[in-house]
């Protein structure tokens, strides 16, 4: 069973239903609605997102191919390429050093380490890279109905 459906792990939260608490509710505990840029949130407005290969796209031939080397990498519970699930955020190449930033299924995720070492490895394959770094990261937070490709959301029984 998958991390982020597995109801004992994490923060006991389930990211695939968020529970959404209304204007009314969060103005009578005197919570005002802020971006993350700290600007007022008219109520009622929501910003629309995408599914999306990375949040921050390649650059250079180098950084494609990392990623197309780290599409391999699978999520050993799932069996869906971590890539696919929308787990990697951004690459970054400086000389013959790989920066990648991911995330995972859920913060207590169990094969979170062995798919950081996966990523690592997978980049070191690549020709002109010598050294690899990656970073956990948990924002944003993964969603798999905003993040995650179109195969990987009928793989999940996400049909949206």
């Amino acid at each position: 069973m998958s991390c982020f459906l597995d109801t004992n792990c994490g923060e006991k939260r389930d990211l695939i239903l968020d529970k959404k608490v209304s204007d009314s509710e969060s103005e009578k505990r005197g919570r005002s609605r802020k971006s993350l840029s700290g600007k007022q949130k008219e109520p009622g407005k929501r910003r629309k997102r995408r599914a999306k290969k990375m949040l921050e796209a390649p650059t250079n031939s180098l950084e494609e191919q990392i990623y197309e080397e780290v599409k391999k990498v699978e999520d050993p519970e799932i069996g869906i390429s971590i890539a696919e699930l929308g787990l990697i955020y951004r690459i970054k190449v400086v000389g013959s050093k790989a920066k990648i930033d991911m995330t995972y299924t859920s913060m207590a995720c169990p094969a979170g380490p062995q798919m950081k070492q996966d990523v690592i490895n997978h980049t070191l394959r690549v020709d002109g890279i010598t050294e690899a770094e990656v970073e956990v990261v948990w924002i944003p937070k993964w969603d798999p109905r905003e993040m995650a490709s179109e195969d990987a959301k009928m793989d999940l029984g996400i049909f949206d």
